[in-house]
This record gives structure tokens, sequence and C-alpha cells, in this order.
């Protein structure tokens, strides 16, 4: 069978989050250390409120304090009878809530097992990637690799050496047609003799 408990959780404070149980029939709230629910705030009152259980539910007193109780907004003059989510305001900093809590214990928490699949195919060993170009372990083919680059120094030389090497094309070229039209030239005037006076046959 299940039963109820009240609890107060601190929703504003100097523990926000914080959990009180209401396990007793009497609870004393205040700065006093010697307090059942000791809250360490400027605002609260060493003795600064009383809980009594009253059949099933908690009632609320204001003990006198400096800066008063208030339930839902509302200050204390008198014991206040809490439901559940009331708000509880000591001071003007401390908040606390009303929570009601059911607990079941017959209740049982049982583990979800993982599923797991019947046959699950085995994954494929995962393969090298080929090496990419650059990379280490890579060469390229014979007819893909570019032609080395030509140094500075003998590209310049060529361009010198082109010029010169036309220019002596040239001469001889011209030197050659000379030739020819000189020869030419003699042989059509008949003055192979006084060209060439040493011949064999010339006077």
């Amino acid at each position: 069978m299940a039963t109820q408990t009240f609890q107060l959780t601190m929703q504003a404070g100097p523990n926000p989050g914080k959990v009180f149980s209401l396990d007793k029939a009497e609870i004393s709230i205040g700065r006093d250390e010697n307090r059942d629910i000791f809250i360490l705030d400027s605002g609260v009152s060493r003795k600064h409120a009383h809980l009594t259980m009253q059949g099933n539910v908690y009632t609320l007193e204001d003990l006198g304090s400096t800066n008063g109780t208030h339930v839902n907004g509302q200050r204390l003059t008198a014991p206040k009878a809490l439901q559940p989510n009331d708000v509880i305001l000591l001071g003007d900093k401390v908040r606390l809530l009303v929570v009601l809590r059911q607990d079941d214990p017959e209740a049982t928490v049982q583990a979800v097992a993982p599923v797991v699949p019947a046959s699950a195919p085995p994954r494929p060993a995962p393969q090298p990637p080929p090496p990419q170009p650059g990379g280490y372990g890579y060469s390229a083919p014979a007819s893909r690799r570019p032609a080395p680059a030509m140094r500075p120094q003998a590209a310049e030389k060529k361009l010198l050496n082109t010029p010169v090497i036309m220019g002596a094309i040239g001469c001889v070229t011209l030197l050659c047609i000379g030739v020819l039209l000189a020869l030419w030239y003699i042989d059509a005037n008949y003055l192979w003799c006084t060209a060439i006076p040493f011949i064999p046959g010339c006077p």
C-alpha cells in the first residue's frame, strides 16, 4: 500500500534544491543549529517557525519571527494547514515548496535488458586507404611524371646562345650565296683565266 510523506524543497535561499523530509510529529525551523530544519540566512530568526502534524497534514505556525512567515503570499497571524504545492516564505529570501510524495514499498524496479540482434553480420575489416599523390609510398607512372624543370641558369644560357647561332647560320648562308653568284658571273663571262690565271689551259 502506498504511503504519503511531506517534504520541503528549497527554491530560493542559501541551498537551492535542498530537500527537507518531514518525518516527525513536531518540527522546528530557524537559524539556530539546534533546529530540526536549520537554515543559515540573515532573514531567518533563530526560532522562526514550527510545524505540527495534525491528522494527515502539517500545520505551520510563526514563532514571532522578526521578518515574518508567509504562505502563498499571505503573512501568518495564526497556524495554517499546509497543502501540496504551497509556497512558504521565511523572511524575504528563503522560499520553500511543500511537496507530497507517494511511496509504494511493494513497487519493484525491473531492469530493462538491452536488445541484442539475433545474428548481426560481422563488420568488414577496414581497408587501408590508397596512397594519395605526393604521399608516402606513392610513385606516379612514368608517362604521367612531369618533365624535370629547367634550371634558371641553363635556360638563361640557352636564350643567350640562340641569337649567336642564328647569326652564324645567316652569315654562312650569305657567304655561300655570294660564292655561288661569283662563280656564276665568272662562268657566264668566261673570266676563269682572269680570276684564276694558274688554271691549266690559260695563256
